[in-house]
């Protein structure tokens, strides 16, 4: 079995350095290209509403890569439990049913690219695994702030 050495685009660390520090995006959509690198597909500007901007993203994911593996790390607003403003990041590994099988089996081994070059271990709240609509209902990801909080 041949393994694959992914490694970041030079990209990467800059985007999710703007993410994480500068909270200038809500949301980064990162995915592999045919040098075997992870690079940034999109990106998406903080906005006021970050529930709304969370329910375009799960229309754009389940309309535009229904079919191919996605990475995403969100900046997503909520309430804890007793009612204070906060906001948490997740990492969504999105894998739907329909994706190529090469595609999900390398799925794993970009994560863990990803979570090391970029430190995300300690900046992520939360993991998601997505293969659906279901997976990705706002009100479940709302739950889980609270419950942390």
């Amino acid at each position: 079995m041949v393994q694959l050495a992914y490694k970041l685009d030079d990209d990467c660390a800059r985007v999710f350095k703007e993410f994480h520090q500068g909270h200038k995006h809500r949301a980064i959509v990162f995915t592999t290209n045919s040098e075997d690198k992870i690079v940034v597909e999109e990106t998406i500007t903080k906005k006021k509403d970050g529930n709304a901007q969370f329910e375009e993203l799960v229309a754009t994911i389940l309309k535009k890569w229904k079919k191919s593996v996605r990475m995403i790390v969100l900046e997503l607003p909520g309430k804890s439990r007793d009612g204070r403003d906060v906001e948490k990041i997740f990492y969504i590994n999105w894998v739907p049913d329909g994706a190529k099988i090469k595609a999900k089996m390398i799925q794993a081994s970009v994560k863990a690219v990803l979570f090391k070059s970029l430190n995300m271990t300690s900046k992520i709240n939360f993991q998601i695994q997505a293969s659906d609509a279901g997976d990705l209902e706002l009100r479940d990801l709302l739950d889980k702030i609270a419950q942390k909080n």
